[in-house]
């Protein structure tokens, strides 16, 4: 229930019970002629801008509207239409004297004892059925009520004339609003284009959204065959990284291992993949720091020494005649890096044979063609000899095995030590001719082991390890072969396994 009167400029307020010093009259119902022109007439006298102009919205409104008795000269509503307060005349924007007040009280007074003091008739025979001082008391009152009615509409044109100031203040605002209001319709039109354009701007974005769902696109840019298996390795990388997260980063942590791959994949320089992604060059930078030891961790589990009952069982066809006891095929590999500026390292990764400063590995394949075991980078002087002898790969052999190499892996006894067999192709130094026998052994061995230069072959297809390695990023070379040979063991077998 509203505890406020309604009137213009009143701050009453109706006051706990016992502390109430006013009183609160509702608006007049319109149930009689009468109790309709009080009611008019009241509302009228409060004059409210803001109440509704439609007369069910207007009577809805009234309902619950109060009216204190400071608005009355007596402090109480009369239902007498010749009292001063039977429409409430006291308002606090109305400068009215207290005299006059008190005179139309005390006139509405007089009037009241007369007519107790006089009797009126009663009987059919008097003119008009009132006499000479029931016609004065009549006239008095209805002086009374046309004055009233005119110092009203003096009040009312007294409050318009006060109030045109603010109506054109209230104009000036409404103008300003108005403009106000269409600016804002424009601006939110612009808003609705702008973020209609960033969303084609997206679409237009390189991110994995955009690829996802296109197999050759995703292949071309990571090296893996479908979406599965990129989000399998996205959970693997996920759980590595967990203590080791980028921050300060708006990617993804499928576009991060997006960027990685596409590293790995397309050989692409930091400030390339910052283009494509619009992000700062060293962002990419510490993404690829942090990723690319995570992903060598959960790819090198991929990088398996089989055993000798493994490789018997998928041994393929064309080494079961003459080569069943192979477990390896080996063979060495170098990547370029920049020219290092200390002496020492730059004589010690220069290879004579590729004429370039290089790094080294050492690479083991399983007969069908499973990239079994690769040491770390060795610099590209070393021998492969010395290569073999040192990265740990002796240590995986076991006596009775068979290993398959090319001619510079002169390490026959060594392998003999150990039990195991190092085959090679015959050597011609010393010989005019070979015999039909080493012909025909060498031609088979040479073509068995080509499978190993096969499967370099696609791995160096991640186009990294055919360009040539920052000093800056060279700490990250092993990290990233293993990331290679873990790849390449994803895809399918270079080596058939029944032809």
């Amino acid at each position: 229930m509203p505890d406020s009167c309604c009137g213009v400029d009143c701050v009453n307020r109706r006051m706990p019970k016992g502390q109430n010093t006013l009183r609160f009259f509702r608006i007049p119902k319109a149930s009689t002629p009468l109790r309709a022109e009080k009611r008019r007439l009241w509302i009228q006298a409060i004059n409210r801008d803001d109440w509704p102009k439609d007369p069910e919205e207007l009577d809805k409104k009234l309902e619950r509207a109060l009216l204190c008795s400071a608005h009355f000269i007596s402090g109480k509503t009369s239902d007498d239409p010749q009292d001063p307060d039977f429409v409430p005349s006291v308002w606090p924007f109305k400068k009215t004297k207290p005299k006059a007040d008190e005179q139309k009280l005390n006139r509405y007074q007089r009037v009241l004892k007369r007519k107790e003091s006089e009797q009126l008739p009663a009987t059919s025979q008097e003119v008009d059925g009132k006499d000479q001082s029931s016609l004065d008391t009549e006239e008095e009152v209805a002086e009374i009520l046309v004055q009233m009615h005119v110092e009203q509409e003096a009040d009312n044109c007294a409050n318009d004339a006060g109030n045109n100031q603010e109506c054109r203040q209230c104009d000036r605002l409404r103008q300003e609003n108005e403009a106000l209001s269409l600016e804002v319709t424009n601006l939110r039109r612009e808003l609705q284009q702008a973020q209609a354009d960033k969303n084609k701007l997206k679409d237009k974005v390189f991110n994995y959204n955009n690829i996802q769902n296109d197999h050759k696109k995703l292949y071309f840019y990571t090296g893996l065959q479908s979406t599965e298996m990129f989000m399998w390795l996205l959970l693997l990388c996920q759980r590595a990284m967990m203590w080791n997260k980028v921050k300060h980063t708006s990617c993804t942590w499928a576009d991060q291992m997006l960027m990685v791959l596409m590293k790995i994949k397309l050989g692409l320089k930091d400030k390339d993949t910052a283009f494509r992604y619009g992000v700062h060059r060293t962002t990419v930078s510490r993404i690829m720091r942090a990723w690319i030891p995570a992903m060598s961790a959960v790819l090198k589990e991929l990088i398996i020494w089989p055993s000798r009952f493994a490789v018997r069982q998928h041994l393929p066809k064309c080494f079961k005649k003459k080569f069943h006891q192979t477990v390896a095929i080996i063979d060495c590999t170098e990547i370029f890096i920049e020219r290092p500026l200390n002496l020492t390292a730059r004589s010690e990764t220069y290879s004579n044979y590729k004429n370039h400063n290089t790094i080294k590995y050492f690479v083991s394949i399983t007969p069908s063609g499973a990239i079994s075991f690769i040491s770390e980078g060795w610099g590209g002087r070393v021998s492969d000899k010395e290569l073999t002898l040192n990265c740990g790969f002796i240590n995986k052999i076991d006596s009775g095995d068979h290993v398959l190499a090319d001619r510079g892996f002169n390490v026959k006894d060594e392998f003999a030590q150990r039990g195991c067999r190092l085959r090679i192709p015959a050597y011609t130094r010393g010989k005019k001719n070979l015999s039909k026998e080493e012909v025909d052994v060498s031609r088979k061995l040479s073509r068995a082991r080509i499978h190993v230069e096969r499967v370099i072959g696609r791995m160096k297809k991640f186009r990294i390890l055919q360009t040539i390695i920052p000093i800056t990023q060279v700490d990250l070379l092993d990290h990233m072969v293993v990331i290679c040979a873990g790849l390449t063991n994803l895809q399918p077998s270079v080596v058939p396994l029944n032809n």
